[in-house]
């Protein structure tokens, strides 16, 4: 569960995967109310460790509760911390629970770090006491990392965690490798936003890689190669200047690894089916006209 923004300042970690909840420059709940809040503004690591109360709102039963702003987050206290947890579950279809509680998430919670500058908040969310330390990728990074505030959440766990954290950050590192590797195959990525939005969600420390598969392929319809390869396989097609598409694809790794050929020949024997079965079936469809379908569909000569 993510709520836009430019900060993961108390952050959730959901297998390897981290997620966050994000500053927002929207309407955020305050105990129930609407509230907005003033617009965003730039802060530089000094100032996302000062936290400063921007809003005070009176609660329902009587009592006070404090929105108060870490860098780019707003949150108040307790209400937005029960919060993450129903939003986030509202619709998981299956949710785990954790530990011996009765907290449900949309995956198992291993950890959560939650710091009011540079102080640890004392609290447990989602059964799960808070603390300062953190993980990052799960092969280039394994052991636990400390967190020693919010301004330095962001660049640790890219020094240390090989992990890009900024959600915006990291799709436009994609978008920069993904044209580069197009371009040279002497092609250009067709990249969609739709495409580009999953992607960045599904890697942390993304790595392009160029791969090819057999010409015979292009001979299918343009909307069969690139449903196979965007909606089935994640990768993006390479076109070239006249928009035909091009025998390659880029993937987006989720790893550094050593040996990028064994990565890009793995994913040019995954897709080698995929197309072949979609023009094993185009191939089936052509054997009868659309008329010779007629009764098939319920259709009567009219």
């Amino acid at each position: 569960m993510t709520v836009q923004g430019s900060r993961m300042v108390v952050a959730v970690a959901l297998g390897y995967l981290l997620i966050g909840v994000h500053g927002s420059a929207g309407a955020f709940p305050v105990d129930g109310d609407q509230t907005a809040l003033p617009p965003k503004t730039e802060l530089n690591e000094d100032a996302l460790d000062k936290p400063r109360e921007i809003f005070r709102s009176e609660s329902g039963g009587g009592g006070k509760s404090y929105l108060v702003n870490l860098g780019n987050l707003a949150f108040s206290s307790p209400g937005i911390l029960g919060g993450v947890a129903r939003q986030a579950s509202v619709s998981c279809g299956t949710c785990h629970v954790n530990g011996a509680g009765n907290a449900m998430f949309v995956r198992p919670v291993h950890w959560v770090v939650m710091l009011y500058g540079k102080e640890l908040v004392t609290a447990t969310l989602l059964d799960t006491p808070a603390g300062h330390l953190t993980r990052g990728h799960r092969f280039h990074a394994p052991r636990p990392i400390r967190i020693a505030s919010p301004g330095s959440y962001e660049r640790t766990l890219r020094e240390r965690g090989h992990v890009l954290a900024d959600f915006a950050a990291r799709r436009e590192r994609i978008r920069a490798e993904v044209a580069a590797a197009a371009a040279n195959v002497q092609g250009r990525a067709r990249i969609t936003e739709a495409l580009l939005q999953e992607v960045t969600a599904l890697v942390e420390w993304p790595v392009a890689l160029t791969g090819r598969f057999e010409e015979r392929f292009l001979s299918l319809p343009r909307e069969v190669l690139i449903s196979t390869l965007e909606d089935h396989q994640r990768y993006f097609a390479v076109e070239d200047a006249q928009e035909r598409l091009l025998p390659a694809f880029i993937a987006v790794s989720n790893i550094e690894s050593r040996d990028p050929a064994t990565v890009r020949a793995g994913n040019e024997r995954v897709v080698r089916p995929r197309l072949a079965d979609a023009a094993f079936f185009w191939e089936q469809d052509r054997r009868q006209p659309l008329a010779a379908r007629r009764a098939a569909l319920g259709c009567s000569r009219s």
